[in-house]
Parts: C-alpha cells; sequence; structure tokens
C-alpha cells in the first residue's frame, strides 16, 4: 500500500477516534521553540535534540510536523504546538502517548473524580506521572478552587516536570504528588544531563512518599545541551514562586546535589522527613566519554539553593528531621546569596533548621555545611536546634564555610 492510501485510510479511522487530528507539516522557519540547543545538521526525517525529538520534512528544518497528530511511516504520533514530540504523557485531546510516542489509549475521567484524585501507575488512570500533570493543566483541574491529588502506585517512572503544558509557563500548579510507599514508588532519570533531571518542580501543594534519582546510566555519547559542568539534579526547582511541602521524600543524584533551587520571593519550600544524597564524584574527564565528566557542584553536597530575588522579597526554607549526605563534597549543605539576585535593603530569607542531621564523608569537619551571610537579610530562624551542626550556625559572619 502506497503512503497516500496509508495515510487516507489513517485519517478515516482517526476521524472516529481522534476528531482533533490534524495531518499535514506546516511550514515553519527554523527548528523548534525550547530552550534546547539546536543540532548543527538537519536530517530529512526524525531529528533528536537532548532527549527531545522532532520530525523534519527536508534537510532544511524549515518545515516540520507540530501542534496535532500526524502519520509518519504508518504510525501515527502526537507533536506539541512547538514541534516536539510528545512522549509519556497525554495529548491534549486526551490521549495516552508512552515511550516513542507510540498510542497507547483514551484517558478516560479519573475514576475518583469525586474526591480529586487522579491515579497513575498499572491500573491506574493514566501510566505515568507527566500523564497526570498534563491531564490537569488540559482541564484547568489545576486550580487554587479545588486542587487535585496524583496518587503514585508502586513502580518505576520516567521523568516529569510541572510546567503547564496548556499555557507553556511555570505557573504555580495547584496540585499534591503523594506515592504509596516511598521504596516503592521511585522517578528515575538515567541522562545525568541538567535540564532533564527526574523532576522540575513549581507547585502549591505537597510532594511525599517518594524517590528521585538521577544517573548517568542511559547518557548520550555526546552531552551537549549543557556546558559540561552542569549535571542532573535528583529534583530542579528554579521556575518561580511556590508554596511546597516534601514529605518522606528521598532524593539521589550521582552527578551533582540531590536538590538544586533557586529561593524567589515569596516562596515557601518545606523538607520533612526527607533523605538528601549527592553520590557524584569530583569533577575529571576521560577524552572520548564525555559520560565521566562529573561537575564542579558536587563540591556543595547534596542539597544546594542560591537566593533568586533580583528585586528584594521574603522567602521561608525550612528543614526538619532530614538526613543529608554528600559522598565526595567539601559541603554536605550549601546555601548561598548569589550577589546580582540579593538586595540587602529589601530581601529577608529565613532558614529554619531543626532535627537535621548533615555529613560529608570529604569534609573535614564531618557535618560540613556552607551558609553565606555576606549580605544582610538572610536569618537562621531562632527556633533551629537539634542539628548535629548546631555549633556551626551563625549570623554575624560576613561569610563562613565550614568545610575547613
Amino acid at each position: 500500500m502506497d503512503k497516500k492510501r496509508l495515510l487516507k485510510l489513517w485519517i478515516t479511522v482517526l476521524s472516529v477516534f481522534l476528531p482533533a487530528a490534524v495531518f499535514s507539516c506546516p511550514v515553519r522557519a527554523g527548528t523548534p521553540e525550547r530552550t534546547a540547543a539546536v543540532p548543527e545538521l538537519t536530517a530529512a526525517g526524525w531529528n533528536q535534540t537532548g532527549d527531545l525529538w522532532w520530525y523534519s520534512a527536508d534537510e532544511t528544518g524549515e518545515t516540520y510536523c507540530k501542534d496535532g497528530w500526524f502519520e509518519i511511516d504508518g504510525a501515527m504520533y502526537c507533536f506539541d504546538k512547538d514541534g516536539w514530540l510528545l512522549e509519556n504523557t497525554v495529548t491534549p485531546d486526551d490521549r495516552i502517548v508512552g515511550d516513542g510516542g507510540q498510542y497507547a489509549g483514551t484517558a478516560q475521567a479519573p475514576a475518583r473524580s469525586a474526591e480529586h484524585i487522579i491515579t497513575v501507575g498499572e491500573g491506574g488512570d493514566v501510566p505515568t506521572i507527566q500523564g497526570a500533570v498534563d491531564y490537569l493543566a488540559y482541564h484547568r483541574l489545576d486550580r487554587k478552587e479545588s486542587p487535585w491529588i496524583i496518587q503514585v502506585l508502586p513502580g518505576t517512572y520516567p521523568r516529569f516536570t510541572t510546567k503547564n503544558a496548556r499555557t507553556g509557563f511555570w505557573d504555580p500548579r495547584y496540585l499534591s504528588i503523594a506515592g504509596t510507599d516511598r521504596e516503592l514508588c521511585i522517578v528515575k532519570d538515567g541522562s545525568g544531563e541538567y535540564l532533564t533531571p527526574p523532576a522540575e518542580i513549581c507547585l502549591n501543594g505537597t510532594v511525599k512518599n517518594l524517590q528521585f534519582i538521577a544517573t548517568h546510566d542511559s547518557a548520550p555519547p555526546r552531552l551537549s545541551r549543557a556546558p559540561e559542568y552542569r549535571k542532573s539534579y535528583a529534583v530542579h526547582m528554579d521556575f518561580g514562586t511556590q508554596k511546597v511541602l516534601f514529605d518522606n521524600c528521598a532524593f539521589t543524584s550521582y552527578q551533582a546535589p540531590a536538590i538544586g533551587a533557586g529561593i524567589s520571593a515569596g516562596e515557601e519550600i518545606t523538607f520533612t522527613n526527607c533523605e538528601f544524597s549527592g553520590m557524584g564524584e569530583p569533577m575529571k574527564q576521560f577524552f572520548g566519554d564525555e559520560r565521566d565528566i562529573y561537575t564542579w557542584l558536587t563540591d556543595f553536597g547534596a542539597f544546594y539553593v542560591h537566593s533568586d530575588m533580583p528585586g528584594g522579597g521574603q522567602a521561608v526554607l525550612t528543614l526538619e528531621n532530614c538526613r543529608i549526605y554528600s559522598k565526595n563534597g567539601a559541603n554536605s549543605l550549601s546555601i548561598f546569596q548569589t550577589e546580582d539576585r540579593w538586595l540587602p535593603e529589601s530581601t529577608h530569607l529565613t532558614v529554619r533548621l531543626i532535627g537535621n542531621h548533615a555529613w560529608s564523608d570529604r569534609g573535614n569537619a564531618g557535618a560540613s555545611i556552607l551558609i553565606e551571610n555576606r549580605f544582610e537579610g538572610l536569618e537562621i530562624a531562632p527556633e533551629s536546634s537539634g542539628n548535629n551542626f548546631d555549633d556551626r550556625l551563625q549570623t554575624n559572619a560576613a561569610s563562613y564555610d565550614n568545610a575547613m
């Protein structure tokens, strides 16, 4: 059967099942729009940029599939408005697509809609966390008036981002994500890439009973989407104002701190009963194998936070009953005041540290921490106590590094 007849057949079939489908590649100058470096060469057909795929009709890259469903070599694929293939999620017309973008069924209304719960995993409403996050976005269910819970059943899940699939912006999402068992509910990414961590989170709600693991087991031969010294956190949180509680979660990265967060004005970020493991090696490179390049962020330990309040504002960071371990970092916990993003006269960051245990195998002091206090406005909350580094907490030093 030739492609024209095959396409006509697909249109007939999908007119029933995919009424919103689009079946031609629109002309668009340039390559797909996203914060990833575009390839130097474009091939006719499938192209990969980092871990993302797009489809070009010719070698120019000016005609590519976007914003709908397309028949390619006898199979149907859905692309977003910028031209990226949708994988492991729910499409805007409620179709489920798996790894590789293959059609895997239709997303039905969640069985527990009355309770505002959508389940993820085998036997659940959708197969992936990303699918649930995007389903809530498309149906505008992630609103303050009626926040939903994404209930994660036991399993190992691919990476997800809470970026709003409907708007394309980092809206703070009103939803919670809850695993049923921390030991069995795992979010894992093996790219080792800064731009594709296991989770990118910006939400107002609770994240609990989950493990986040960043390895470089499936790193491509050449990592080109970010500088070689920037590798994957287990969770990255640089994306806007949020009030979020992490409870009983575990975070592990094998090439960078387990958590990387930029604290924005108005944020309240709390971690309780969590474990952070920074397992990265000191930075090194073996020529011909770039997956052995580790990041300088390893030195910052397992928990790395920097201020991101260029216009001033207030924020609160709380760690309570957490374990913070760095295998090779000079510190285990690091909190920074970024000079060009801190106005001393109008910025106030309160850090609450209660009942935490932090240590580094490499740090000379064992419970090595680094908390900068170069600029007025950073306060260690008076109730901070019960940590194995209490004797190192101070608020009057210009700057201090307790790894020495």
